[in-house]
């Protein structure tokens, strides 16, 4: 008798087992929509950040083309003032001021139409253009300044 009971005490624990184990075809189908969903929302999640992202890097783009355009104005305006400066030198050093002008003023032209010729591809890219086109305007800012400096002497 007792090893009826024990018989019949395993066997009721192991259907139990299986019974509570085994997921209904209902209860899978429910799972898995539950599992798209999720997933459905986490892509949606995804796709807002990304747009969000390139909104902020076309906002960002965007304001340093003016903060651009600005610094180039202020090189054009500084390369006028050298050009009025230059007008009472000797024929000579006028000659050679002349010269450097002009490759200042084809240098900021260059800096202008390599600025308006950008287009957004990426922020990866756009940090490496910056960064150089940063570089670039500091150098032809600087050589701006050092001609209107040799030239007060």
């Amino acid at each position: 008798m007792k090893k009826a009971i024990s018989s019949s005490l395993i066997l009721t624990i192991i259907i139990g087992a299986i019974i509570s184990g085994c997921n209904s075809p209902e209860k899978k189908v429910d799972n898995a929509v539950e599992e798209v969903q999720n997933a459905n929302e986490k892509v949606d999640n995804a796709k807002n950040e990304l747009n969000d992202a390139k909104e902020n890097y076309l906002i960002e783009m965007e304001a340093y083309r003016k903060e651009t355009a600005s610094k180039i104005e202020k090189n054009n305006s500084d390369i006028s003032r050298l050009n009025d400066k230059i007008s009472n030198e000797k024929k000579e050093i006028k000659a050679d001021y002349v010269k450097k002008i002009a490759e200042l003023k084809k240098r900021n032209s260059d800096m202008q139409v390599k600025m308006d010729n950008y287009k957004a591809d990426g922020t990866e890219k756009w940090t490496e253009f910056k960064a150089e086109f940063e570089h670039d305007m500091e150098g032809l800012g600087s050589s701006i300044k050092a001609l209107g400096e040799n030239n007060i002497k």
